[in-house]
């Protein structure tokens, strides 16, 4: 081997040392703070590390965009283009997002035509987004997170950029100020290596058209099904949240293994989304609980989530009646060992070991219904993942 070959080695050895090294502190620290001391050791090492400062860029503001854009134009002019590392791109969650912020960021797309993940859910990326993504990284990207939203044409349009995405393996959609969209001639969605699906509807949004159009998809190896609506007053008149997405669980139901709801007036939930449900592991209820709920249940579902408010009467005696239907339930199955219970509330977490000093009386009843689950082979368990062991004397 040459000088330049055992050169190149060397160089594409600590390559591989550094990316590992971000891979694992990138979940508790930015791309900066892992490269940034290596940059300052030696030359060799700089030119090694030095993209990898670009490996996910993560925007706080607005105008950290137009900097990073502007840094990457200089460094193509001078005939180095470290936005070729780029693998992630996030919009953090909380930013006021301006308008101008959509023009920014498609120039900066231009740079990066290897990204894997795009991340930005708060904010209406508009068709020029899509396409310029569709364009640049379309075959190559793995995860979209994105908004979609505005009148009649454009809205139909953003849904039909999603056809270009064809590597995706989660798929997060957000539906902010949509108008109707009409898709009879949008070509479906043939995505099959989705594995997690997302749909989110926080405001009035006409989310029936969607589901319809999400129907006649093709989405092999879909497991994971989250949805999530905060109001149903943009729903179908007469029609319930439960109703409007029951065709999705009709066509994909049976492959899922994973389902979590986020619906108001859930308490058709069981009755009508829980027998598509063939295979399911897990269903995770943001929501009343439902009291019908053993009647229905899935026989193959393992890990029952309960999330309430706990400090709502009204849920908390909901949530004492339904693990009273499970206790009641005739078994179908023993696959159900596990139903966890979570308050979504910040003032008051459910902990097993602090119930019984904020709330004595629905420690007891809880601790009566854990006592009843239990003879029965299934764990209550708190937020932390703790249960109460009841052993008889």
């Amino acid at each position: 081997m040459d000088s330049t070959s055992c050169s190149k080695l060397k160089q594409d050895v600590w390559r591989y040392i550094f990316e590992e090294i971000l891979e694992e502190s990138i979940e508790e620290c930015d791309s900066a703070d892992v490269i940034l001391p290596l940059l300052l050791v030696c030359k060799e090492w700089k030119v090694i590390a030095l993209p990898l400062l670009y490996r996910y860029l993560r925007f706080h503001e607005p105008t950290s965009i137009t900097k990073c854009q502007r840094t990457l134009v200089q460094q193509g002019i001078r005939g180095a283009y470290p936005g070729n590392s780029t693998r992630c791109i996030r919009l953090l969650v909380g930013t006021s997002w301006p308008d101008n912020t959509v023009p920014r960021l498609e120039k900066l797309l231009r740079y990066t035509p290897r990204l894997k993940v795009f991340y930005a859910p708060m904010l209406p990326v508009g068709t020029d987004i899509l396409d310029t993504l569709g364009e640049a990284c379309g075959p190559l990207l793995k995860r979209l997170d994105i908004a979609i939203g505005g009148n009649s044409t454009e809205a139909t349009l953003q849904v039909a950029l999603l056809t270009r995405f064809t590597s995706l393996v989660q798929l997060d959609i957000h539906l902010l100020d949509m108008a109707q969209i009409h898709t009879p001639d949008t070509p479906a969605l043939d995505m099959p290596s989705l594995q997690i699906l997302s749909l989110s509807c926080y405001t009035d949004e006409p989310l029936s058209a969607l589901v319809h159009f999400l129907c006649r998809s093709s989405f092999a190896a879909l497991d994971t099904l989250t949805l999530t609506i905060r109001d149903s007053a943009g729903l179908p008149l007469g029609r319930t949240p439960c109703e409007t997405i029951l065709p999705l669980l009709e066509t994909f139901g049976h492959q899922l293994s994973v389902l979590t709801l986020h619906v108001p007036q859930s308490e058709d939930v069981a009755r009508l989304l829980f027998p598509p449900l063939k295979a399911v592991i897990r269903i995770e209820l943001f929501s009343t609980p439902p009291n019908d709920i053993g009647r229905f249940l899935p026989e193959s579902l393992q890990l029952l989530r309960l999330a309430i408010d706990f400090e709502d009467r009204t849920q908390l005696q909901d949530l004492l009646q339904c693990l009273e239907n499970l206790r009641d339930m005739e078994p179908k199955t023993d696959a159900l060992k596990v139903v966890f219970l979570q308050s979504w509330t910040t003032n008051e977490r459910f902990r097993w070991s602090t119930i019984g000093t904020l709330n004595p009386a629905l420690a007891g009843h809880l601790m009566t219904r854990s006592i009843w689950l239990q003879s029965k082979g299934i764990k209550l368990v708190d937020g932390a993942g703790s249960c109460m062991t009841w052993s008889a004397r």
